[in-house]
């Protein structure tokens, strides 16, 4: 029977971890329907012995051992070239999953025919085979829904993605030239004009360890990254943002106080990106902030502002409306909806901000600006 999934394994020196990987895919719930391929990259270990010892056992397992040692994405490379599923997945030798992670991405592809590639939230560990069942657990990435143009600030589809495996025939394969973030290239050259989905659910655990092939050479990654970005940023997409400094989607816990501290970083890094003159970047920042807070007050305001700058009044007015009726002591929200109301010509609104903000300030820099102009009006 022809598989639904192929999970796709490059091994160099991991024969510590082959075990644990091999034990976690094939307990998977969607196991009767999944290929393994792994692909032993010369490696000096004795990763292929186990293979072949769960080979005994299970007939859904492809192993290849090259004559030389490749990097990680020549040998992914080859075992897409090897694979027969529908969908194709990244199966890292230290990461482990959910028991029905790779079902639930695969009903997602299947549910989802627009979407070319699915990604879901993961867990983090420092320790070796560790297990999401059993932990240790030290936090969670919680990433944001697709957006192509924050895909380019950060690499956020995590280590587990699942894609359709005739995108290759579309787009090619990964970039071999490329040691570190092969991977996001890829993603990078599909989401110019692809939809990738988002699983808002852990499905899978991330080993945060300074071997691991983005942590090993962190220069390395950073220049692969870039030279992916000035790759293929769209030219009509206007000025290109600038990378996040931090992740920000890095949470201790699933509780409302890691939600509130995420918007605090968010809300950080887009005054850091207002700053540096990047105003694309403050403007994904702040609305991604937004969007995990709709009543985030520094959130509305910041977007209310920026929008203003570009022109954009009648979106303004929106989230300063908002912020101004959710905050009604709260002088910054009031003068920015009086600005906005102004530019679409609402002069009710305008004169009740205008003078809620005179009575919260009056000697506020705006709220004497805009006397003069009341006057007239």
């Amino acid at each position: 029977m022809t598989p639904l999934v192929s999970a796709i394994v490059s091994s160099y020196k991991s024969e510590r971890f082959m075990r644990g990987l091999l034990e976690d895919l094939e307990r998977q719930t969607l196991a009767d329907r999944l290929e393994i391929v792994v692909v032993d990259s010369n490696s000096p270990e004795n990763e292929g012995a186990i293979v072949r010892e769960f080979q005994e056992r299970y007939d859904n397992l492809v192993y290849l051992r090259t004559e030389e040692r490749e990097n990680s994405h020549v040998s992914f490379n080859r075992a897409i070239q090897m694979a027969r599923g529908k969908y194709v997945t990244l199966a890292n030798t230290d990461d482990r999953h959910r028991q029905d992670g790779l079902e639930k991405m695969a009903e997602a592809l299947e549910g989802h025919p627009e979407a070319a590639l699915v990604y879901a939230d993961v867990a983090l560990t420092v320790q070796e085979n560790a297990t999401l069942e059993q932990g240790p657990i030290g936090g969670y990435l919680r990433w944001p829904d697709f957006d192509p143009r924050l895909l380019f600030q950060m690499c956020y589809l995590g280590p587990q993605p699942m894609w359709r495996r005739g995108l290759h025939e579309r787009y090619g394969y990964f970039d071999p030239e490329f040691w570190s973030a092969g991977d996001y290239e890829f993603w990078l050259r599909l989401a110019r004009r692809e939809t990738f989905l988002h699983i808002p659910e852990v499905l899978g655990l991330y080993l945060y360890s300074p071997n691991g092939n983005e942590l090993r050479d962190k220069a390395l990654s950073c220049r692969e990254s870039e030279l992916a970005r000035e790759r293929y940023w769209p030219p009509e997409w206007g000025k290109r943002p600038i990378p996040f400094a931090l992740n920000p989607f890095f949470v201790q816990d699933l509780s409302a106080q890691g939600r509130a501290r995420q918007v605090e970083i968010l809300r950080q890094l887009g005054v850091n990106s207002y700053h540096q003159g990047d105003r694309t970047g403050a403007k994904n920042a702040f609305a991604l902030a937004h969007r995990m807070d709709p009543k985030d007050l520094g959130a509305l305001v910041s977007l209310g502002r920026i929008l203003l700058e570009e022109g954009k009044f009648a979106e303004a007015f929106r989230y300063l409306q908002i912020a101004a009726e959710e905050n009604p002591e709260d002088v910054d929200s009031q003068v920015g909806l009086a600005l906005a109301a102004g530019k679409i010509h609402d002069s009710k609104t305008f004169r009740r901000a205008f003078q809620r903000a005179r009575s919260l300030n009056p000697r506020h820099p705006l709220v004497l600006q805009m006397g003069s102009w009341h006057r007239l009006r």
